[in-house]
C-alpha cells in the first residue's frame, strides 16, 4: 500500500541529518525544538522504522535513516523545482517596448493585443516618444526593446520596413488654400522634421510651422480639421487621414523602421515579442516569413 510523505516532515529530518542536532534542527526549520522532535516520530511511525540513533547531545542516521536521507534529499530538492517553476510561470514579467510617436497609433495595437493574448503574465509598458528619445532612454536601461524610424541606410536595429514620407492631411483640407501653408512640425526630436524643413525650402515653398505642445493628440486634431498638413509615413498613416499629392508639395524621402533590442537584453520573452514585432512588418509588407 502506498504511502504519502509528508515534505514538511522530511525537510525536518534532513536538517536533523546535515546538523546532527534536533536543536539547531528546529531553529533551521523554524519551529520549537518539541514540535521537531514530533515530526521526526511522526516520520518513523509512518515508515514503521527508526531513523535516529540519539544520545544526550547528538543523533546519528540509522542505517534505514541513511537510506532516507539521499532520498529525501533528492525529493525536496524535486519539490522545490517543481514549486519555483510554478511560481514563475505565474510571475508577471514587465516588457518596456517603445515606439515612437508618429508610428504607435498604427503599430502597438495588434502587436500588443496578439502578443499579450498569447503571454497573459507579460505585461509591456508602452513608452512613445520620438526617436532620438526613445534611444536615449534605452542607452540609460530604460527600454528593452524599440523601434525606430531612422534615414535610409542606417545600421543600428533590424530593418522592418522601408517606407516613403508623405505629405498627410485631411480630405479637402483648407490648410492647402492658405498661403504661407501651415506646416505641423515635430520639435528638434524629431526625425522626420529637418528633412521637411530642407524639403520646403529647397522648393521654395512659402510656409509657416504650427507647433502643438501638446504632443501628437492636438496635431491629429489639427490635421482631422484640415487646418495644417504634416510629414507621415505612407502606410503609418492616422485614422481619418490621407496622403496628399499636389504638385507644389515637394517630394519627401524614404526611412527605415528599424527594431532595436537593449544590447545584452537576452530574455526568452523580450525575443519572443521581438519575433511578434517582425511578423506583424511581414504581414504588412508581404514580406516572406
Amino acid at each position: 500500500m502506498s504511502k504519502n510523505l509528508n515534505i514538511s516532515l522530511l525537510r525536518t529530518f534532513v536538517a536533523v541529518a546535515e546538523l546532527g542536532q534536533i536543536t539547531r534542527a528546529a531553529a533551521q526549520v523554524n519551529v520549537s525544538q518539541s514540535a521537531a522532535s514530533q515530526q521526526i516520530s511522526r516520520l518513523e511511525d509512518q515508515l514503521g522504522v527508526c531513523l535516529l540513533q540519539r544520545s544526550s547531545n547528538k543523533v546519528k542516521l540509522s542505517t534505514e535513516g541513511e537510506q532516507l536521507y539521499a532520498n529525501a534529499r533528492k525529493l525536496l530538492a524535486l519539490n522545490d523545482r517543481i514549486v519555483t517553476d510554478v511560481m514563475k510561470a505565474r510571475e508577471v514579467v514587465e516588457i518596456r517596448f517603445g515606439v515612437p510617436h508618429d508610428i504607435v497609433e498604427r503599430v502597438s495595437p495588434p502587436i500588443v493585443k496578439k502578443f499579450c493574448a498569447e503571454n497573459p503574465n507579460v505585461f509591456i509598458q508602452l513608452l512613445s516618444m520620438s526617436t532620438n528619445e526613445l534611444l536615449d532612454d534605452m542607452a540609460k536601461g530604460k527600454i528593452d526593446l524599440l523601434l525606430a524610424t531612422e534615414p535610409m541606410d542606417t545600421t543600428l536595429g533590424e530593418v522592418m520596413m522601408v517606407d516613403s514620407l508623405v505629405w498627410v492631411g485631411a480630405q479637402g483640407a483648407r490648410a492647402l488654400e492658405v498661403d504661407p501653408l501651415p506646416v505641423s512640425l515635430g520639435d528638434s526630436h524629431d526625425r522626420f522634421s529637418q528633412v521637411a524643413i530642407d524639403a520646403l525650402n529647397e522648393a521654395g515653398l512659402r510656409w509657416r510651422q504650427i507647433n502643438q505642445p501638446d504632443g501628437l493628440g492636438s496635431v491629429l486634431a489639427m490635421l482631422a480639421a484640415g487646418m495644417v498638413v504634416a510629414p507621415f509615413l505612407s502606410k503609418m498613416l492616422p485614422a481619418g487621414l490621407f496622403e496628399i499629392k499636389e504638385s507644389r508639395l515637394p517630394n519627401l524621402p524614404q526611412f527605415q523602421v528599424n527594431l532595436i533590442i537593449r544590447p545584452h537584453e537576452n530574455r526568452t520573452i523580450v525575443l519572443n515579442l521581438a519575433a511578434h514585432v517582425e511578423a506583424y512588418f511581414n504581414e504588412m509588407t508581404g514580406k516572406a516569413i
